[in-house]
């Protein structure tokens, strides 16, 4: 797991942020980095305001505790990501969970500003860390849960271009109350959430101290690099000899057909929609500046290489249809049985909805609803979660079951396209650059046979 700053814990639970990250962020039009309650509670008020939408509030980053806590609980490795809030997520998860009246028809009491003071300590301390079964955007989802005066979930997705662990919504049960436990695996879709408290995960990050940075405005930083800089420090001296190399013929340029080849080979190999001209343009750029670059930084070299391997492997893309085979007999049971609804459930499916007929047309060939006939929803309900209880949970509210079973119908009809190095895609992506910079030392030069022989004789000497 990664260590980010030494381990100093704030007062919020969260390690704390360097001295130099926070002079990188302080002229941040997007980030801002938690300093006290009043702050938070005026960035509350703002993004109700909707003035600050673009922002996001940084609480500190997972300590190793916490990140060996969710690894175990989750199998996702988080240390070290930053707890952001986003303004935006903010004003929506009040407009979706805020209504003192629809919350309470849910059995649950409406969020209030006050309530996201309560996210570092939910998050460091909850009474259970949940693996979503389903995934926002192909993130992987943790639900954190803490009893609180009542029981209160904060949805987390993970953003590993980010390395953020961001909040996307938050609700609260009454006191005590078994009616509100909702169910935690399905929190993340329900139609309102679909609606209201989903975001675009484009915040970049960037350091002014990197040349090279990705398409998308995601830099890497020094931090990012520092196992390749322990592991490549042969590589540095066989760098600094071919500098010396090169000086006779005022650079070394890599034939266009070879990087045009290398491009090809990793794109097949990694499986990457990335397209061909881009990568061997992001190729053609890093080689030309390690062979032809007034002053080559060795800290650029590794990061432009990373920023590549990570263009690559964002677009790598596998189509996963384990969880819709696994789950055969529940869409067979669906379609073949007819469900009906009591009067409480075709309430709450007006409300979510707009109208039953709207939720039927939702359901329309994947599940059998009727006004009149059919057995209990409820029945339906324990059937289901008799096949799958991790994700039909018995304890599910009546009430609550019309959401949630539209949720899982759809979310067992959904076969994703998935990142196959989405979980380690650093780990990944250092092995990709390590073949980049092998690329170029193996590379043919277009250069004179006068120079390929004084080449030799500096070999020679070097040895």
């Amino acid at each position: 797991m990664k260590g980010t700053n030494g381990g100093r814990i704030s007062s919020n639970g969260f390690n704390g942020y360097t001295s130099h990250q926070k002079e990188n962020w302080a002229n941040s039009k997007r980030i801002v980095i938690y300093d006290s309650a009043g702050q938070l509670s005026g960035f509350v008020d703002e993004a109700i305001a909707g003035k600050n939408l673009d922002k996001k509030l940084y609480f500190g980053t997972v300590s190793k505790a916490v990140g060996k806590r969710i690894y175990n609980a989750t199998g996702l490795d988080v240390e070290g990501y930053n707890c952001s809030p986003a303004a935006d997520e903010v004003r929506k998860i009040l407009k979706d969970h805020g209504d003192e009246k629809n919350e309470d028809k849910r059995g649950q009491r409406a969020i209030t500003k006050e309530d996201f003071a309560l996210i570092p300590d939910i998050v460091n301390n909850a009474d259970k860390v949940v693996l979503s079964t389903r995934k926002y955007n192909n993130r992987p989802v943790i639900n954190f849960v803490k009893d609180i005066n009542g029981r209160i979930t904060v949805t987390a997705y993970v953003s590993q271009r980010h390395i953020d662990l961001t909040v996307q919504t938050m609700f609260s049960g009454k006191k005590r109350s078994l009616a509100t436990a909702t169910d935690e695996h399905a929190s993340v879709n329900t139609p309102k959430a679909a609606n209201g408290t989903a975001s675009i995960d484009t915040m970049p990050q960037t350091s002014e101290d990197v040349k090279f940075s990705r398409k998308d405005d995601v830099s890497v930083t020094a931090k990012d690099v520092q196992k390749l800089q322990k592991e490549n420090d042969k590589l540095t001296q066989a760098l600094d000899l071919v500098r010396q190399e090169l000086k006779i013929t005022q650079g070394h340029h890599v034939k266009p057909a070879v990087i045009d080849r290398l491009a090809g080979r990793i794109l097949t190999d990694y499986q990457s929609t990335m397209p061909k001209a881009e990568l061997v343009e992001s190729i053609t750029q890093l080689f030309d500046y390690i062979g032809n670059g007034e002053r080559v930084i060795w800290d650029e070299v590794q990061a432009g290489a990373m920023n590549i391997a990570l263009n690559v492997l964002d677009k790598s893309t596998q189509r996963n249809t384990e969880w819709y085979d696994a789950t055969k007999p529940a869409r067979d049971y669906l379609k073949d049985t007819a469900i009906k609804l009591n009067d409480k459930q075709l309430e709450e499916v007006g409300y979510a909805f707009g109208s039953y007929n709207d939720f039927r047309r939702a359901l329309f060939g994947k599940a059998t609803v009727s006004r009149v006939d059919g057995i209990p929803l409820e029945q339906a309900w324990r059937d289901l979660s008799g096949m799958f209880p991790d994700v039909f949970d018995p304890d599910t509210a009546d009430v609550d079951m019309p959401v949630m079973l539209y949720n899982e119908v759809l979310g067992m009809y959904d076969r994703p396209i998935e990142n196959p190095y989405g979980y380690d895609l650093r780990g990944y992506a250092s092995d990709l650059a390590m073949q980049l910079y092998d690329a170029y030392m193996s590379a043919p030069e277009v250069n004179t046979f006068a120079d390929k022989q004084q080449k030799k004789l500096d070999l020679t000497k070097a040895h």
